[in-house]
């Protein structure tokens, strides 16, 4: 009760005890557990779940062949490399916080984070995934669930997106020039796996008051006054 009426009080009672605690019995900049599963989703090229804490993320891959000239108004610029497209989906099954219909503001920003940060890090070779130049190439598309909502979404979407990249292949697919069409194998011998060429992983961390505090929940989170996040990226030996 005391947690629900004061909230400031109560965190105040843990940060500003000596020696300085949170709730759940972390210092302040100790992270939670992580556990990283890869290949959870049968149906898609590639997977992973990540519970970071009591948050709790899946991520799928699936893919489909694009036009280059369909994809972006500027096909100069990008005749020879595909497109990796984001989404997050907050939903009233990990947090009352949600609501059902459109996606929330949060999902937006995070997605838009995410974006951003792929943007930013490249870790896919994207020219990897064109089939013929000028013609087509491979769109991957990482659809991002919440399961259990409690704090520390950015960074346990990286590490999700890392983990299903990192167990997804691709159909080996060909260009038909009189056809003017790809022709994909359907044999899973013939899967080819992406080059990984990095890692990017996130750091989050929130102040309240005077206190620096790593991966707070999402309790910690709403009573924060700043939000940091710090991207690194981690290069990957090929596979």
């Amino acid at each position: 009760i005391f947690k629900r009426l004061h909230p400031h009080a109560y965190l105040a009672s843990f940060l500003d005890a000596e020696p300085s605690v949170r709730e759940d019995g972390r210092s302040s900049f100790d992270f939670r557990s992580v556990d990283i599963v890869t290949g959870s989703i049968s149906t898609a090229l590639g997977s992973c779940t990540v519970r970071l804490g009591q948050t709790t993320i899946v991520a799928g891959v699936t893919a489909e062949i694009g036009r280059i000239e369909s994809q972006t108004y500027d096909p100069e610029k990008r005749k020879d490399r595909g497109w990796i497209v984001p989404s997050l989906d907050l939903s009233p099954i990990c947090s009352p916080r949600f609501k059902s219909g459109p996606p929330s503001e949060e999902a937006q920003v995070l997605t838009s984070r995410i974006i951003n940060l792929l943007d930013s890090s490249n870790p896919v070779d994207l020219t990897t995934l064109s089939i013929q130049e000028g013609e087509a190439a491979w769109c991957l598309y990482i659809d991002l669930v919440c399961l259990s909502y409690d704090g520390g979404v950015l960074d346990a979407c990286m590490l999700a997106i890392a983990g299903a990249l990192s167990d997804t292949t691709i159909p080996a697919a060909r260009w038909d020039p009189e056809e003017m069409t790809v022709v994909c194998s359907a044999k899973a011998t013939d899967r080819q796996r992406l080059h990984i060429r990095n890692v990017p992983l996130v750091s989050s961390f929130d102040i309240y008051k005077t206190h620096l505090l790593s991966d707070c929940s999402a309790f910690e989170s709403a009573l924060a006054s700043s939000h940091i996040a710090i991207c690194l990226s981690t290069t990957m030996d090929e596979r």
